[in-house]
């Protein structure tokens, strides 16, 4: 299956970093932080598996946080690649990470 791993950057990108793992560990994303306020899509085939996909804030302040204006508004989302549909969106004021575990192919 095809799923896009969406992730927009706020003023401060350097505070922000995302990894994808499968279950044996194995990196299959790890994007740093990038250029502010700046969209990274990554497009990647997941087969039946387990993973987990794990967001770093440094600030300890989310991607978007009411109390800190000056950091900008981001989020990170994933996405049906072939649809577009969002599967799933990730509140961007989540404090020092957002640690999200899903499987592909098994019934839970």
């Amino acid at each position: 299956m095809f799923f896009s791993f969406e992730f927009k950057t706020n003023n401060l990108p350097t505070q922000n970093a995302y990894t994808l793992k499968d279950s044996q560990g194995n990196v299959i994303i790890n994007r740093p932080g990038q250029t502010a306020n700046t969209i990274y899509r990554d497009t990647v085939t997941l087969i039946n598996d387990c993973y987990t996909v794990n967001l770093n804030d440094l600030g300890d302040d989310g991607l978007s946080f009411w109390n800190n204006a000056a950091q900008g508004n981001g989020y990170f989302r994933i996405r049906d690649a072939g649809s577009g549909a969002i599967l799933m969106s990730f509140n961007p004021d989540f404090g020092d990470n957002i640690y999200q575990q899903f499987t592909i192919g098994y019934t839970l």
